[in-house]
């Protein structure tokens, strides 16, 4: 959820921010006084919706998605208050989900607070919106750094247009190559380190985000600015080439799956935002935060913290017996699985068991494989060993070891975490063990006394 509130609020203030007569104006002289019309808002509205459609392809398999959202936003210019209406549909392999979201916002102690209303549940939750300050000075340069921009990428229109009976000048700003590059490497990574607060989004994600190519998209922004405010009351953005760095990073994620075996790719069409409505100072009326939500709200941080795994049934095709054990079945062999205790099964099929901590840092898996030989097992081992050391992941590991009739290895990161692993030949299958723990030990001798061979 805060994720979700955050990422809105970005959105929100890049397309605020970016936003803000005869052909005699010069380019020049139109970005000077936009500039001078920015610094005197002091809050602002405008309606946004945005049309998104993906293509995901996974060994073959092919899904699509498509996202339409509306969002209605109010907000003074220093955050002391807030509002957001958000409806989202999202259609998925047939499928399709409504999400309404209102959302208040206001500052408390000098941090920014948002009171977001679960419709589901009838329930306010209050979450604190760590580094605002930071993140208002950092987006407050990007108005600015319009005029820093190459000339040759900005085209002031021949004619004015007519938006809300206002004559309004028509700029065009294109952004691709290494242009779109800069930008986006001077102000994701704040952006979203800063919005999700700290702790939010760990070094190893801040630092794939931070450099990351994007090079491959383009962004092409029309605005119509007021002929006498020089304030944005529309804008239009198109943006290409998504397609091309969510597979770069969906590469970057998927760290030693072996691209031989698991084919993906992801196509987005153009991304379309428009922005209407656009509204400022004394024309916006900013709703304060609900007395039932300042009364009732519960406190968002706490409950995701403190929050268990909830395990969707749907996921568990193969459920536990009445023992709480799980029966895997291939080839010809059944084995019973008793997930250690602490544990949560989160998956669950006939040849397999996936289970989680509570805290989602320490997991647990039980497979049976047919199409693979322990020798099969060996090299794969290796091939990650290999790959750690490649990618400066690597911290150690041990060689192959018999433990209970089992072959076990370890691969330990540089950063503490660890992968056990422990397999055995059964009659015409291979079982596999594995325990992914936040440390550099593991007891694979008591996951191993978690599994019963019932027949061989």
């Amino acid at each position: 959820m805060k994720k979700i509130v955050a990422l809105a609020l970005c959105l929100v203030m890049v397309l605020g921010l970016m936003s803000g007569c005869e052909k005699t104006m010069d380019l020049d002289t139109l970005i000077q006084k936009m500039d001078e019309a920015a610094k005197t808002v002091t809050a602002q509205g405008m309606t946004t919706q945005m049309e998104l459609d993906m293509e995901m392809s996974v060994t073959g398999m092919t899904m699509t998605m498509g996202m339409d959202m509306e969002m209605e936003m109010k907000a003074k210019s220093d955050l002391s208050a807030m509002y957001m209406d958000m409806k989202m549909a999202v259609e998925a392999m047939g499928e399709s989900e409504e999400t309404d979201m209102e959302i208040y916002g206001t500052m408390e102690d000098g941090v920014m607070v948002t009171y977001t209303y679960e419709p589901t549940t009838a329930t306010w939750i209050r979450i604190k919106q760590d580094g605002y300050g930071d993140m208002m000075n950092q987006l407050s340069g990007m108005q600015q750094s319009l005029g820093e921009m190459p000339k040759e990428q900005m085209v002031l229109g021949e004619e004015k247009v007519t938006v809300n009976d206002r004559e309004c000048y028509v700029l065009t700003v294109n952004m691709a190559g290494d242009l779109f590059q800069t930008y986006m490497s001077d102000y994701m990574g704040t952006m979203i380190s800063q919005i999700t607060g700290a702790g939010e989004m760990d070094e190893e994600s801040l630092a794939l985000l931070e450099e990351m190519d994007w090079t491959a998209m383009s962004a092409s922004c029309v605005y119509h600015l007021d002929a006498e405010t020089f304030l944005p009351l529309e804008m239009s953005m198109e943006i290409d080439g998504m397609g091309e760095v969510m597979n770069d990073l969906l590469g970057s994620v998927m760290l030693g799956v072996d691209a031989g075996e698991i084919e993906f790719s992801i196509d987005v069409p153009t991304v379309k935002i428009a922005t209407r409505n656009m509204v400022y100072n004394e024309a916006v009326e900013v709703p304060a935060v609900p007395q039932e939500a300042l009364d009732n709200a519960i406190d968002g941080d706490a409950v995701m913290e403190e929050e268990p795994i909830v395990t969707d049934d749907e996921y568990l095709t193969n459920p536990p017996q009445a023992d709480g054990s799980y029966l895997l079945s291939l080839g010809g062999d059944t084995v019973r699985v008793m997930v250690p205790e602490g544990y949560t099964v989160m998956d669950s099929g006939n040849d397999y068991v996936a289970a989680m901590t509570d805290d989602y840092l320490n997991g647990v898996y039980y497979m049976l494989y047919t199409d693979m030989t322990v020798e099969d097992m060996q090299t794969q081992c290796d091939d990650e060993v290999a790959w750690a050391k490649e990618n400066s992941w690597y911290g150690s590991h041990t060689e192959p070891a018999e433990l209970d009739g089992y072959t076990t290895r370890a691969l330990i990161y540089n950063d503490g975490t660890s992968v056990w692993y422990a397999w055995k030949e059964l009659n015409g299958s291979v079982l596999l063990l594995v325990g992914e723990v936040e440390g550099e030990t593991f007891d694979m001798a008591s996951l191993i006394t978690t599994v019963e061979i019932v027949a061989e």
